[in-house]
């Protein structure tokens, strides 16, 4: 990766250059962010400072709507059916230098309005998941399933569609054998498989190892800092929210 400075000078001779076009490239591709996006494109293929991320607390949820009649009887109604994960991000336990990188990462996604990638340590990784077949038939989506069995030995199980994959981490495996990469082609940011030789593939039993990054967007739109003689005091915290695909 080139530094920062060298990567800055590029980028401003490039904008004179050529009028301050959002898309161009010279030794890399850069995206104007001061130009206009449209709401489509809020997702940045980036991912949130790593050695930042350790340490976050994390919270994940469900919303229910509970009601009790008089009798104390209750009734309840899931308002989502996914989970969804919140970070906290406590900027008292991060270093001045670390602090720094934060602001700029901020400065990018412009606070809560691009969302973008996270990884989770406690949920970043997938083993022998069956892929999800669509109508189309050849195309499938990435998921991971939560599984336990009851007492009478019924599988109870939760299925979560998985958008945010990482590159170079899929291998499919079809009947237990692994299948060549040129057989199948992977949107890593819609987490979509489609096989591209369908005489070769049995679509009955497609299973995948992978790992994947949580889509996400901050829940602030500003950060608050505080400095004194010796340099970074306190700050208060930040909070990551988990961004709905759309997908059940």
């Amino acid at each position: 990766m080139q530094p920062i400075n060298n990567l800055t000078t590029q980028i401003l001779n490039n904008q004179l250059s050529n009028n301050n076009a959002v898309n161009y490239s010279m030794q890399s591709s850069f995206i104007n962010l001061n130009s206009s996006i449209s709401n489509s494109n809020r997702f940045l293929n980036i991912r949130f400072l790593e050695k930042i991320s350790y340490g976050t607390e994390f919270l994940n949820e469900f919303k229910t709507s509970i009601t009790r009649t008089r009798s104390g009887i209750e009734t309840r109604n899931a308002l989502q059916n996914q989970s969804r994960r919140i970070y906290n991000i406590y900027l008292n336990k991060l270093k001045m230098e670390e602090i720094t990188e934060l602001y700029s990462f901020f400065e990018i996604v412009k606070g809560s309005l691009h969302s973008f990638r996270f990884k989770d340590i406690t949920n970043y990784k997938a083993i022998n998941q069956p892929l999800a077949n669509q109508e189309q038939g050849n195309i499938f989506r990435f998921a991971k399933t939560n599984a336990i069995l009851d007492k009478n030995n019924n599988i109870i199980y939760q299925t979560k569609y998985i958008t945010k994959i990482v590159e170079d981490s899929v291998v499919i495996y079809n009947n237990n054998k692994i299948v060549d990469k040129s057989l199948y082609k992977i949107d890593y940011i819609n987490g979509i498989l489609e096989c591209v030789n369908q005489n070769n593939i049995n679509f009955d039993n497609l299973r995948a190892d992978f790992e994947f990054d949580i889509h996400v967007r901050l829940d602030n739109d500003a950060i608050s800092i505080k400095y004194n003689s010796k340099g970074f005091e306190h700050g208060h915290n930040i909070r990551l929210i988990e961004v709905n695909d759309g997908f059940s």
